[in-house]
């Protein structure tokens, strides 16, 4: 069985049945939902994939809803129909109930007008739905929603286990009506977040329990205003028939084995009952608890109910007023709240503040309905600098080799990435350097290995300098300066061949090969003390370490294996407290290896330094008060923090470095930071998000005020 991705040729294949020819329009848009049976729900829905349409809600695997091109005649159809099979198993036949109960409603409210559109969910005579807080469970902190794996952002397909609790007591069994009404309304709420997105592709994927307990219900003010003394009394004996433990963890367990089960991106639990509940709608951490009656909206609203509860699920936060709402950030992406009723400005209707099926743009940035996460910025290197003037400059290459700025000038950040700024040209990488004289100098190697230059002097940028000082063909480039502000910029051919351009008085050398016999070398990085010595270290193209370092008034030539050095992929030099230089290398294995130099005299290298025997990468910035910072990466993507505050002593390393209880919690694979001249550090990383749009090449944030850390912000200046 053969099925075309999107870009492939039109084919003349069997698929399912018979042989037939797609013909598709260049322009689509999408019709009304169609309800379809099929035998074969993933040949089904590859075939709804080719025709460019999707599959909104599959109730089983045997009927589901799909939405196609305007031009696509359902006859095409050979793994899917609009007639049945045969008789249908018992949740088909709920499902095809519920969706012409659902279709009866829609057709009889044309004529019928809802006399609650549009109020707030705390109108006079109504309770509003709720999320569940702190205050709800006794003063522990809930799971909140916006963090919850399962859940982070509205994108993709989602597993739900639709779990309606019925009962042998009075006045507490569903009826078969009063289940088909409760998957109708569920239907209802579904279908419109399916629908209010198009970029999202959100799909559902239902999995129906209906489970019957004979559970006595608890008397009166029972549930007080905690939620877990009533749900308890129904939810547990209903994990224990589903087969899990009787016990609210289970949740998450229960949740996980969706995702898993179905393939999906995400998933959450769905309960419906009679039972008391301490609030007839709320929802939190994996689940959402609903009675039937559904407050005083009444039945006919819990699809409104249920799509607020559902968005509560997936980040977004209440907006009416008796909710006590603020302007804080919520959802994923951390967006601000700024629909709430209680914050200035004007404001739009949406679901999180009345009873309507519209989002405001705020709460559609909750969901992660947004191009941080529909189209982000790709970085594969960030490169800060800040000048004397406080002024910060943030260049970045994309892995479109797109080279991007950014900044703050004056104190306010551009809030914008420009891309090929200045007319840069496409660039593979690029390499920043501040020097004393308040110059700043941007070097970036073009796609054909051509060296381009642009200089920032007297606080303007020039022009962008194509084969400055006509430079070979370079294929990386480093640059640093000493403390009298002579300036060396090192070029590494594709031959590994060096050649060095050094800026010393008021003019440049020229490019140099052979520099002090220079070996060909994989990399080079360099450090000056306080003292103003130099030492420039190489790793050869067999993994060998070389240092060349000016101390007094000579040079010392480049020394083969240093100190005795090991095989190293990448090496640090860095300046610490107390004039003291350490030199960081990794090795073959991802082993960290230090050397220090104090006193004039280098100590030899230390194995496994700081009880953190690997690392992927390490990078390292010195404050204004000469405390040096050291960031590394594990090889689990972890990001660590040491810091050298006292001479020779360093605080260990931190895990998880961000702030306490930070809500990101990136893998990255990159790190750099810059300290401003007031000493507040700026950090970035490049990291992996292994979430529905994801990919290796993710921006992440975090910059200190004060002694506090902002945390980790995702997508930064977008």
């Amino acid at each position: 069985m053969l099925f075309l991705l999107a870009g492939e040729e039109p084919m003349s294949q069997a698929i399912c049945e018979n042989e037939y020819i797609y013909s598709l329009p260049t322009s689509l848009t999408m019709t009304n939902d169609i309800l379809l049976f099929t035998l074969d729900i993933t040949a089904a829905s590859q075939e709804i994939q080719l025709l460019r349409g999707r599959i909104t809600q599959q109730f089983t695997p045997y009927i589901f809803v799909a939405i196609l091109p305007d031009m696509s005649d359902i006859d095409k159809l050979k793994c899917s129909r609009e007639q049945q099979y045969g008789p249908l198993d018992d949740k088909s036949k709920i499902a095809f109930d519920a969706w012409h109960l659902f279709q009866a409603k829609l057709s009889a409210k044309k004529d019928i007008a809802d006399l609650t559109e549009g109020l707030p969910w705390d109108a006079p005579g109504f309770e509003p739905p709720l999320k569940l807080g702190a205050s709800d469970i006794g003063g522990d902190e809930i799971l909140r929603t916006t963090g919850t794996a399962t859940s982070l952002y509205l994108i993709g397909s989602v597993a739900m286990g639709l779990v309606i609790v019925s009962s042998t007591m009075p006045g507490l069994t569903f009826t078969y009506d009063e289940t088909i009404k409760t998957v109708a309304e569920v239907m209802q709420g579904l279908q419109f977040l399916t629908h209010a997105e198009a970029q999202a592709k959100v799909s559902f994927v239902y999995n129906i329990h209906i489970k019957t307990i004979d559970e006595i219900p608890p008397p009166p003010d029972f549930c007080g205003d905690k939620y877990d003394p009533c749900e308890a009394i129904w939810r547990d004996p209903v994990l224990q028939q589903l087969g899990f433990p009787p016990k609210e963890e289970s949740l998450v367990t229960f949740a996980n084995q969706l995702k898993d089960n179905n393939k999906t991106d995400w998933s959450f639990v769905a309960f419906f009952t009679k039972y008391p509940l301490y609030h007839f709608a709320y929802a939190g951490g994996v689940r959402s608890c609903m009675q039937y009656s559904n407050g005083n909206w009444g039945p006919d609203n819990i699809h409104k109910v249920f799509a607020h509860e559902v968005a509560h699920i997936f980040g977004a936060a209440d907006e009416y007023q008796e909710s006590n709402c603020n302007c804080d950030p919520s959802g994923y992406l951390q967006i601000a709240n700024k629909n709430c009723v209680n914050c200035a400005g004007q404001h739009v209707p949406c679901l999180m503040d009345e009873n309507t099926l519209s989002i405001c743009d705020y709460t559609r940035k909750q969901l992660g309905w947004s191009s941080k996460i529909f189209n982000p910025k790709l970085f594969k290197q960030i490169t800060p600098v800040c000048d004397n003037n406080n002024n910060l400059f943030v260049f970045a290459v994309d892995v479109h080799n797109t080279p991007y700025l950014t900044g703050r000038y004056l104190d306010v950040w551009s809030g914008s990435w420009d891309a090929h700024w200045r007319n840069a040209p496409d660039l593979q990488f690029v390499t920043a350097l501040w020097d004393y004289s308040n110059t700043v100098h941007v070097f970036g190697i073009g796609t054909d290995n051509t060296l381009h230059v642009n200089i920032r002097s007297n606080n303007k940028w020039g022009s962008w300098q194509a084969n400055w000082y006509q430079a070979p063909r370079l294929a990386s480039i480093s640059a640093f300066t000493d403390r009298d502000n002579n300036v060396y910029v090192f070029g590494i051919a594709p031959d590994n061949t060096v050649y060095l351009n050094r800026h010393a008085g008021n003019s440049w050398s020229g490019w140099r090969g052979e520099w002090y016999n220079v070996p060909n070398l994989m990399s080079i990085a360099a450090v000056a003390d306080r003292g103003n010595n130099l030492f420039i270290f190489g790793i050869g193209t067999d993994n060998t370490v070389y240092l060349n370092s000016h101390e007094g008034d000579s040079w010392s030539g480049w020394q083969y294996n240093w100190n005795f050095a090991p095989k190293l992929k990448s090496i640090l030099p860095a300046l610490g407290i107390a004039n003291t230089v350490y030199v960081f290398g990794i090795g073959m294995d991802n082993t960290v290896h230090v050397n220090f130099r104090s006193a004039g005299k280098w100590s030899g290298w230390f194995t496994g330094w700081g009880s953190l025997p690997q690392m992927e990468t390490i990078y390292a910035a010195t404050d204004n008060q000469n405390v040096l910072y050291l960031w590394g990466i594990g090889m689990d993507g972890l990001v660590y923090l040491n810091k050298n505050e006292v001479e020779r002593q360093w605080t260990g390393w931190q895990a998880n470095w961000g702030k306490p209880r930070d809500f990101y919690k990136p893998n990255l694979h990159f790190i750099t930071a810059v300290f401003d001249r007031n000493n507040v550090p700026h950090v970035w990383g490049i990291g992996v998000n292994n979430y529905v749009m994801g990919n290796n090449n993710i921006e992440y944030f975090n910059w200190r005020n004060g002694n506090n850390w902002f945390g980790w912000e995702y997508q930064w200046s977008m």
